[in-house]
């Protein structure tokens, strides 16, 4: 299965496509975003 991504910030959008998985970084460390769950807004 696949996910819609958009990478957005407060000046532009940054990229949007499909992906099968998002790997990012945030202040707490990496994680993985798979098909189905929840929206995620990191710092």
């Amino acid at each position: 299965m696949t996910l819609r991504v958009e990478i957005v910030t407060p000046e532009a959008a940054l990229w949007s496509g499909v992906a099968t998985a998002l790997v990012a970084r945030s202040s707490e460390g990496d994680f993985t975003i798979l098909d189905h769950h929840t929206a995620v807004v990191g710092e």
